[in-house]
């Protein structure tokens, strides 16, 4: 039998502000040199991130002695734990995605840029996950227009902007779940030069290079 390889780990520093469950998604913000090396500053992903990695089960406090530090693995070369709340798994293994939650150090199939590999813990709140090849484990978002999309003149140097309103869930203990809207604008970048859609459309996006990109536009029927 082949010994099994070593996995490379990441070491972080928590600056969350509260103590990282283990196997937590980690959000990186930055990084600090510190005497034993560099060490990448995590938080709680909170929707503007574009690389995430987890916590490789031992957590970490938020105790500026020396306990906030920690180590991650980004899942790119196997399959790891994950925090992962739900009384039920994901629907199917190697088939339903999921991914970092705003404003929680879980996961679940709301989110993108893993996919389920197939095993569940309730007792222990994990499942095992590997990141998708070519994302950064990020998730996708859904909403609604609140100001029209236009096409973008040329995809380099001619893009333009737009806002909507994000769908976060209401109650995930139903099927389909519920969802709201929240309050607040946000701001989207269509570098697609045929894509249109006018306000109150229903849109996917993806961050891609720190600019949320719309993916389908469900227009308005009149």
């Amino acid at each position: 039998m082949a010994s099994p390889k070593p996995v490379l780990k990441i070491a972080y520093k928590n600056d969350s502000g509260e103590a990282i469950p283990p196997h937590a998604v980690l959000q990186f913000k930055g990084v600090e040199d510190i005497d034993a090396g560099i060490s990448v500053l995590v938080t709680k992903p909170d929707g503007d991130g574009e690389h995430f990695a987890l916590d490789d089960g031992k957590g970490a406090t938020n105790d500026a002695n020396g306990g906030q530090y920690g180590q991650c693995i980004k899942a790119l070369t196997g399959v790891f734990w994950a925090y992962y709340i739900a009384a039920d798994p994901p629907e199917e293994e190697w088939v339903t995605t999921v991914g970092p939650v705003d404003g929680e150090w879980y996961m679940d199939d709301t989110g993108d840029g893993f996919i389920y590999a197939g095993s569940h813990e309730p007792d222990n709140k994990r499942i095992l996950v590997m990141q998708l090849s070519g994302s950064s484990g990020g998730n996708f978002i859904e909403g609604r227009l609140t100001s029209a999309m236009s096409p973008a003149s040329n995809s380099l140097t001619g893009a333009t902007t737009f806002t909507f309103r994000r769908f976060t869930v209401l109650d995930g203990s139903v099927e389909p779940k519920i969802l709201r809207e929240e309050p607040d604008d946000e701001t989207g970048v269509n570098r697609d030069t045929t894509l249109e859609a006018d306000v109150d459309a229903y849109i996917h996006c993806k961050k891609i290079n720190g600019e949320w990109r719309p993916s389908p536009v469900s227009d308005v029927c009149l």
